[in-house]
């Protein structure tokens, strides 16, 4: 199967319906792909087109007339007519989508801007690791060891902006590769170019070897927006960036998403943004210091309650307590604050939402004794539909069932 097209491309195919059959209004699918890779901005050709059909949306080739001719082995049917072994040519008038095309000239221009703007704004070490370009995004990838700060990639942005509205005009030049590294041109170290090369340039701002299709002018660009940049391998990062409608479509989103943050933190507009969650952090602040300090409180009562709710039993010093909401970190410390004691046993009921908490704290001569906790806090949160376990001098479990209780207890003490 083959497409005759014009210098710059290269044949690929064309394949039918899955009938083998070719008819009148029925799809092929031409697949063509030019002669400049994806990175300089011209994407392969791959459409479905009715046979007869005379308007096509293609990316990178102008108005032209080719044929495609379908050979075959075999039978071949195509409007009624049957050919044994032979082949058929259809002709074609293709027409580009020049709105797509359009869009891929403003980010394919943008990334030449943007690569001369790195090496200007951040390191003349800079280089182009790769790049993608289509309709919708422009990645450009870029040889650095660490993050750009943000001040680098506004100052970055700024001066690919300022570019674009100087209205720079874009000109190119076929030479010898010999003279075109003369005069000062970048190029890709990865690339193998031929003897002749072209060499795009907009002024004396940037400069490089390139095939691609570009904008004539910087203006064409319209503006430019970067979204992101990340690190994507060992000394490569990428910026993606968008031009155009899009970076204002992107501009104007996030506009959006400020006066909806504006309306959430109950301010007229994004400008007085920053100064109220200020103010909101500052109010943060002093309430969680607040809280800390009635905590502190809490807990300085429930550790005199917890000793003073001792008594002996079998030979221990026996104290328990019931708290209420205790993170699990208050609730230890509220079990060592009698830890000094070494007949001490330890018997702590925390309800919380959710799971209920329960600790046990074993002093030296329980331990001596061949006590553990962990046996404890597992038979105990058993009566309580819970479960749990731990250390020897220390255990925690969980449990559902407050009104068993004091019958847990009972039984806890009657254990002891």
């Amino acid at each position: 199967t083959e497409i005759n097209l014009p210098e710059g491309t290269n044949l690929v195919s064309i394949t039918d319906n899955k009938s083998g059959t070719l008819a009148k209004d029925e799809t092929v699918v031409i697949v063509a792909k030019n002669k400049y890779e994806e990175h300089e901005g011209n994407f392969n050709v791959k459409k479905e087109i009715v046979i007869d059909e005379k308007l096509l949306d293609l990316l990178d080739i102008q108005n032209l007339q080719f044929s495609v001719i379908a050979k075959v082995e075999g039978t071949f049917k195509c409007d009624g007519e049957v050919i044994e072994n032979g082949s058929k040519t259809f002709e074609f008038t293709l027409t580009p989508d020049f709105e797509r095309r359009d869009v891929i000239r403003r980010n394919h221009s943008s990334a030449h801007l943007l690569q001369a703007a790195l090496q200007k704004c951040v390191s003349k070490d800079v280089h182009q690791a790769g790049s993608f370009v289509s309709d919708e995004v422009m990645r450009f990838d870029f040889t650095f060891e660490r993050k750009l700060t943000s001040e680098e990639i506004d100052k970055v942005e700024k001066m690919v902006n300022d570019e674009i509205a100087k209205k720079i005009v874009c000109t190119t030049e076929v030479m010898d590769i010999e003279d075109a590294k003369k005069t000062g041109a970048m190029a890709l170290f990865s690339e193998k170019y031929d003897e002749k090369v072209r060499v795009v340039s907009f002024g004396d701002f940037s400069k490089e070897f390139c095939a691609g299709t570009h904008v004539s002018n910087t203006s064409d660009i319209l503006l430019f927006k970067i979204v992101s940049e990340e690190a994507i391998s060992s000394g490569v990062r990428r910026i993606t960036a968008y031009t155009g409608q899009k970076a204002y479509d992107y501009i104007k989103e996030k506009e959006e998403m400020l006066m909806d943050i504006a309306k959430l933190v109950n301010v007229k507009s994004d400008k007085e943004i920053v100064s109220k969650l200020n103010s909101l952090n500052n109010e943060k602040a002093n309430l969680l210091n607040t809280i800390k300090v009635l905590e502190g409180k809490v807990v300085s009562s429930s550790i005199k309650a917890l000793k003073d709710s001792l008594e002996v039993v079998n030979s221990y010093n026996f104290y328990s307590l019931t708290v209420e909401s205790f993170s699990h970190e208050q609730v230890v410390d509220l079990a060592k604050s009698v830890s000094n004691d070494e007949n001490s046993i330890v018997l702590i009921f925390n309800l919380k939402e959710g799971k209920n908490e329960l600790c046990v704290l074993l002093g030296a001569k329980a331990l001596k004794d061949n006590k553990k906790a962990g046996i404890l806090v597992k038979s105990t949160c058993a009566l309580l539909g819970g479960s749990g376990g731990g250390k020897p001098d220390m255990a925690f479990g969980g449990f559902t069932s407050r009104d068993k209780i004091e019958l847990a207890k009972k039984t806890f003490k009657e254990s002891i």
